[in-house]
């Protein structure tokens, strides 16, 4: 054996086992991550203002413009992964997948949708746009750690949600029992479904299944309901 192969043997037998560590471990101290946090909540502070935010039935709901200034803030770029324009029987959507990437190489991914009946949008663009800012508002969310929903989560155009509440009581009422009314029980299921019916289930499909599967078979199978069908899907997605 000459002196290469023998010194590399004899390093081989040297070198040591990788150690492992059984559970995930901070990146640093406890108090370096106290500081960093706070800070971060100190700059929230100063950075954000009144007007980043909107009020959603009673609770404040960030703006786009808030993700954005800590996009910012922290150096964080944003990047299109996947797009996805879906046609169905009752209008058309957008499926955007965005990545959010820090100056350290930490990166969160993030998908979001947006359907044309959710409001009158004038162009197909307006569609697009919605879905790219609720995919970019959740992946920077994700990535610094804030966990609220943003505002164009819970509505396109930051209305409250007391128009599905409204449709649900006038439904209500509408089928109620008294001797006053036209419309008997046993008639509910003859009657469509609203076009209010239709958009603020489709909003709310939107907003709340995140499963792109699972959104789809909802989506085309709401034209197979009617009106007593529509308020029992809208109670169902409220709750959720």
């Amino acid at each position: 054996m000459d002196n290469v192969q023998t010194q590399a043997v004899t390093k081989l037998h040297q070198t040591k086992p990788a150690i492992t560590i059984p559970l995930v471990m901070p990146v640093t101290s406890n108090d370096k991550i106290m500081e960093a946090w706070n800070n971060f909540n100190e700059l929230k502070l100063k950075l954000l203002e009144d007007k980043d935010f909107v009020e959603i039935q009673g609770k404040q709901f960030a703006k786009k413009s808030t993700f954005r200034k800590l996009a910012l803030a922290f150096g964080i770029s944003t990047e299109i992964i996947k797009e996805e324009r879906r046609d169905f029987k009752n209008g058309f959507g957008y499926e955007i997948t965005m990545k959010a990437i820090a100056p350290s190489g930490r990166f969160m991914t993030a998908m979001a949708s947006c359907h044309s009946n959710e409001k009158k949008f004038s162009k197909d663009s307006d569609v697009r746009a919605i879905a790219q800012t609720r995919s970019t508002n959740r992946c920077i969310a994700d990535l610094i750690g804030w966990s609220a929903p943003s505002a164009e989560e819970i509505t396109s155009s930051y209305p409250s949600e007391e128009p599905a509440r409204e449709s649900i009581v006038e439904m209500d009422n509408m089928y109620q029992d008294n001797d006053s009314s036209e419309v008997e029980m046993t008639d509910r299921d003859e009657y469509a479904m609203t076009e209010k019916q239709r958009g603020l289930i489709v909003s709310l499909i939107n907003q709340k299944i995140y499963e792109p599967v699972e959104r789809e078979k909802r989506l085309e199978a709401i034209d197979c309901y009617n009106k007593g069908d529509a308020s029992e899907i809208i109670s169902e997605l409220l709750g959720q």
